[in-house]
């Protein structure tokens, strides 16, 4: 089982991501829950991650616009009650 390297601060974790070969995405989650990713660009960008990123986007859209529309059919039954 490989090992992944393990980081202290953010500032750690972005200079090991800069160094790696094989490592695609550092993901950071602060004390508050919001999360952040930093990730290869470019030529060393492999698509796993900016691929697996861009399908959550698309998805977590579609389902934003379908709770957009049924919120909004709520309202207007609820107006209509």
């Amino acid at each position: 089982m490989s090992q992944a390297p393990i980081a202290q601060t953010p500032s750690q974790a972005i200079d090991t991501l800069r160094r790696s070969i094989g490592l695609d995405v550092v993901l950071l989650v602060a004390d508050d829950g919001a999360a952040y990713a930093a990730w290869h660009g470019g030529n060393r960008d492999s698509g796993r991650f900016t691929g697996w990123f861009s399908e959550w986007k698309s998805r977590e859209m579609s389902l934003s616009t379908r709770r957009s529309i049924s919120s909004s059919a709520l309202a207007d039954h609820d107006e209509r009650l």
